[in-house]
């Protein structure tokens, strides 16, 4: 079966799930009617190292550099080594969700053509489990002083895991 069909299936089936989850009631603002309002802080666990397991992938952030995008833009090239360790044949690019922020807001993915810094190669192909592999994602930066966090996370997990690390691209 094709593997876009089968995350569109399941993405459905994710959300079937989802919706019928609740019960009916209003939510308390209160627990046991006591008067104090519920807060939760709900944040990812990070890991500042850039080394992790997202589920059934270990994942280490081995470094970054600078490049251009094919507009002249600064782009940041970020690398980081993938091990699937699932039982799956799958690729990075359908396993992980690849981010990162400076100032607070999230870079757009970069273009990059003609560049020996970055190889979107391996990002896309498939690897059989046990496998290993460097992959590179990129973003434009918005400003060339700024530090960046690089963020990696499972696609589909309920799991808030992240791996982050954070470059200085003044330092690079």
């Amino acid at each position: 079966m094709n593997r876009k069909l089968v995350v569109v299936l399941l993405s459905a089936l994710l959300v079937a799930a989802c919706a019928s989850c609740g019960n009916g009631e209003e939510p308390s603002d209160s627990p046991s009617g006591s008067g104090a309002p519920v807060t939760e802080s709900v944040t990812p666990e990070t890991d500042e190292t850039g080394t992790g397991t997202l589920g059934d992938y270990d994942v280490t952030i081995s470094g970054a550099s600078l490049t251009e995008d094919y507009d002249g833009n600064t782009a940041l090239v970020v690398t980081f080594t993938w091990t699937n360790n699932s039982e799956d044949t799958t690729s990075a690019m359908v396993a992980l969700v690849e981010q990162a922020f400076q100032d607070g807001v999230e870079l757009e993915n970069a273009f990059i053509v003609d560049s020996d810094a970055y190889d979107s190669e391996y990002d896309r192909k498939d690897f059989r489990p046990g496998a290993s592999v460097e992959v590179q994602c990129s973003f434009v930066l918005d400003s060339d002083t700024s530090p960046v966090e690089g963020e990696i996370s499972e696609l589909f997990s309920f799991d808030d895991a992240v791996v982050t690390k954070t470059f200085d691209p003044a330092s690079l």
